[in-house]
Parts: structure tokens; C-alpha cells; sequence
């Protein structure tokens, strides 16, 4: 017999409410932190492919944004999930100076798919001038 979708839910919470009472998070699930913070990457567009800058809705060109156009920018794209404020800046904080393993893996993967359709939609970089580098 299946339960109805809120009891399901309120018997969820309950369960995770004893868990975290008998044994302790030092820091939550990370699926449970990003739904909580509402979180979700930065859709398409709102980046600067060039420089990575936040922009606004015709704010980039191929040339790049307002920001990298009139300079020397050592990348041909940029793909990342989120700009580094809270609560990214926290998360990525807690991955680095509190070995939150659970978190790294989970943002990891999903810079991973984003990636990934990236090089599919763009097509594959130039490998003689290929790095991949987490940046904060």
C-alpha cells in the first residue's frame, strides 16, 4: 500500500530528524543542503563564457562581456556552476577546510553534466591547450 505524498514526506522528515538526534551530522547531506537553499547552477547564459564574469541578458558578445572584450583573456570557454558568493563561497569553504567529501563529490558530479554538454553543444577543445581547473 502506498502512502499518500505528505505522509510520506512528514515520515521522511521524521526519519531524518532521528537520525540527525541519535547519530549526528557534523554536516548535513548535501542533497539536503542544496534543496534547502532552494539551490540550482546558473542557467545558460548568465556567465561569461570568455571570463566567467556574471552578466546580464545581452551583456556578451563572442568577443566576451563588457568585462574581458578589450583584454587578453588566456581561455576559449569557461563552464561553471555558480559565481563564488553564499552559498557557494560557504559550501566550497566546508569541502576545502572541513574535508566535506560528501559535498565535493556531489558538486563535482554536477559540474561533471554540465560539462559534458558543453562539449557536446560546443564540440571538443583544443587538447593542446586543454585545463581543467576548479576555481574560486
Amino acid at each position: 500500500m502506498a502512502l499518500p505524498a505528505g505522509r510520506l514526506e512528514r515520515f521522511r522528515e521524521w526519519l531524518v530528524s532521528v537520525e540527525r538526534a541519535w547519530v549526528g551530522w557534523s554536516l548535513a547531506p548535501p542533497e539536503r543542503v542544496l534543496a534547502e537553499a532552494a539551490w540550482r547552477p546558473d542557467a545558460p547564459g548568465t556567465y561569461c563564457r570568455r571570463c566567467g564574469g556574471s552578466v546580464g541578458t545581452g551583456e556578451q558578445t563572442p568577443d566576451g562581456c563588457g568585462s574581458c572584450r578589450d583584454h587578453v583573456v588566456n581561455t576559449d570557454r569557461i563552464v561553471r556552476l555558480d559565481a563564488y558568493r553564499d552559498p557557494m563561497r560557504a559550501w566550497v569553504r566546508a569541502i576545502k577546510y572541513r574535508a566535506w567529501a560528501e559535498m565535493a563529490e556531489c558538486l563535482g558530479r554536477r559540474l561533471g553534466d554540465r560539462l559534458h554538454r558543453a562539449l557536446r553543444d560546443d564540440g571538443p577543445p583544443d587538447m593542446s591547450r586543454t585545463v581543467v581547473m576548479p576555481i574560486p
